[in-house]
């Protein structure tokens, strides 16, 4: 009986089984396109590129870009923010940082950054950060490049190091 019906419409057999193959490569077309634009979406904030496999609701590309929004939102929190800085920098008072004391520093350490050996511009990194309770003194920081210094960010030393080695290890 099969076979019969399968004679009789050979035709429109053949037709719906092109259209079901043209709608599944139109279906595969659009969940590649649909892959792309996911792949091409970026960081609300610094408006880089984030990561192939993110969720489809990630807005940010790291959690520093949503504190830098955070606190651009709510600004009573960064003036607060603001504030325990301004505090814990003042508590260090009697180790105040000279600019001579900040001069031989860097002289010691040839104009140089501390970590990677760049020469240029220096800035001021403290190894424990003060927002980890690190003091500000002279005996707490070291002459660092831009580059090296806004990688550590609040990290201590080993562990902003390890960071490092994992990343140069999977590149």
């Amino acid at each position: 009986m099969m076979a019969v019906f399968r004679r009789g419409n050979r035709e429109r057999l053949r037709i719906a089984a092109l259209e079901r193959r043209r709608a599944t490569a139109e279906e595969r077309q659009r969940q590649r396109e649909e892959a792309k634009a996911r792949a091409a979406r970026t960081c609300e904030e610094c408006s880089q590129p984030l990561p192939a496999d993110a969720r489809w609701n990630r807005r940010f590309c790291s959690q520093k870009c949503v504190n830098v929004r955070s606190l651009r939102t709510k600004p009573e929190q960064r003036i607060q923010s603001n504030h325990r800085r301004r505090v814990r920098m003042r508590s260090g008072l009697a180790f105040k940082v000279t600019p001579r004391d900040w001069e031989r520093l860097v002289d010691r350490y040839r104009g140089c950054c501390a970590y990677c050996g760049k020469s240029g511009p220096m800035t001021r990194d403290h190894i424990i950060p003060i927002s980890r309770g690190g003091s500000h003194s002279i005996g707490n920081i070291l002459p660092a490049c831009w580059s090296c210094n806004n990688g550590k960010r609040a990290k201590l030393l080993m562990e902003w190091r390890m960071r490092r080695a994992k990343r140069r290890s999977t590149i």
